[in-house]
């Protein structure tokens, strides 16, 4: 049973993530949906890069143009996904659309655009962000196990951080403080010494108030 002023730093805490996880995961989407797309330009094969590349461009100058109307910046990358469904560059312009739609609290449609990605998306990295953030998007509307089952499987171990600290919020808004301290302490395991992500788990984690994990060797040393 926990005591009245560890409910209080459970509430606070819901309610700091609840007004700031957002930008948090948008900005974390920004750059890592920029960095795919530079390795994504790279590995797409050179008899169909001129052709996507350009229809890339022209999202971008549609996207511009819309003046940060989200329908359009969304009926931009329609446009792409219909005409090369297969390139790096339309789960690009889908991820792009979804972050702009979500902005604007349009989240019905921004989820279209995370599960096309799902749906679509060859690489691991895309998937796993169009995961991630449609896992979030389901458990604003309280649907919790589905949000829960996109983060079992199809997540690339690169995003496991993020996708455990996700896991947490959502076990956190379900009431399991126990299940969501573990996952909270499980996606601090996994944060590298420069993850934006680690200061805010660490946080979490103290929070709920479990104490950051021994290291492997120790706790095993321990337990014999």
């Amino acid at each position: 049973m926990y005591d009245l002023e560890e409910q209080e730093k459970i509430d606070a805490l819901k309610g700091w993530w609840k007004e700031n996880r957002n930008q948090v995961v948008m900005a974390a989407l920004a750059g890592l949906v920029l960095y795919a797309g530079i390795t994504g330009w790279k590995s797409w094969k050179a008899s169909q890069a001129d052709q996507a590349a350009n229809q890339f461009l022209t999202f971008q100058q549609a996207s511009t143009a819309a003046q940060g109307d989200p329908l359009k910046i969304q009926a931009a990358a329609r446009t792409l996904e219909t005409a090369s469904p297969h390139s790096p560059f339309a789960s690009r312009a889908a991820l792009m659309a979804a972050v702009a739609l979500a902005n604007a609290d349009k989240k019905a449609e921004a989820q279209v655009e995370l599960q096309w990605v799902v749906d679509h998306a060859s690489e691991a990295e895309l998937v796993s962000l169009a995961r991630i953030r449609l896992a979030g998007l389901l458990a604003d509307q309280q649907k919790y196990d589905p949000a829960l089952a996109l983060l079992a499987t199809g997540v690339d171990a690169g995003f496991a951080t993020l996708a455990g600290d996700r896991r947490g919020d959502i076990l956190l808004a379900q009431g399991k403080v126990v299940e969501a301290r573990a996952a909270y302490r499980s996606a601090l395991e996994t944060a590298e010494g420069s993850s934006p992500l680690k200061a805010g788990l660490q946080t979490k984690v103290d929070a709920l108030g479990g104490d950051t994990p021994a290291p492997k060797a120790a706790a095993a040393e321990g337990s014999k």
